[in-house]
């Protein structure tokens, strides 16, 4: 008589401990499986949780001229939040020709204006402010002081100004405006904003 330990496929010991180290590893699989599923949902889902509140600034001016003389007649600076979650600002860099400037004054000074114009403005801080979404927000009015509107409007080409900011999942945009050019860039890491460089007004 043939030994049956001699042929473990014909013993039903065997067979029923291959069956349970079978199954073991094929709900192991399943349980890797599953879970790399299910970490893929997690990340498609926080992805669209960030979508669905990204901001979209931009800057534009509003302004009018007269029909006799083409003078600036209207003049205003806005900036608005196109997306659906709110903008946080952290930095603010305007420049004139290249060079940083902090203020709608020190600007000014750069224009190198007649004497006689006044200097008054009505505006709005937007550094380290928060623009919701849907917003607009009037940066600077020039229209109740149109010599200077007319002065700014002859320099607008020159004027840069660059906009950092924030979702509120921390994803970090950096929004360009040279004449009528506009550049939007979502940043892979955060830089550092020197102070001496920083639009405060």
């Amino acid at each position: 008589m043939e030994d049956p330990h001699k042929h473990p496929l014909k013993n039903p010991e065997y067979i029923i401990a291959f069956g349970v180290v079978l199954i073991s590893v094929c709900a192991l699989v399943v349980s890797i499986r599953q879970t790399n599923i299910m970490s893929e949902q997690r990340a498609l889902m926080h992805e669209q949780a960030k979508a669905a509140v990204w901001p979209r600034l931009s800057m534009g001016v509003s302004k009018s001229h007269s029909l006799e003389d083409r003078s600036v007649t209207d003049y205003n600076i806005n900036l608005s939040n196109a997306g659906v979650g709110p903008a946080i600002i952290k930095h603010v860099q305007v420049t004139y020709k290249g060079a940083s400037v902090k203020s709608w004054w020190e600007l000014f000074d750069q224009f190198e204006m007649d004497e006689s114009i006044p200097r008054y403005i009505s505006n709005s801080n937007i550094s380290r402010n928060i623009v919701r979404g849907g917003d607009n927000v009037r940066v600077l009015r020039l229209t109740d002081n149109l010599p200077l509107a007319n002065e700014f409007y002859t320099h607008a080409s020159s004027i840069s100004y660059e906009i950092y900011y924030e979702s509120i999942y921390g994803d970090m945009w950096k929004y360009s405006l040279t004449g009528t050019e506009e550049v939007t860039e979502l940043l892979e890491t955060k830089p550092t904003f020197p102070k001496e460089q920083a639009f405060d007004h």
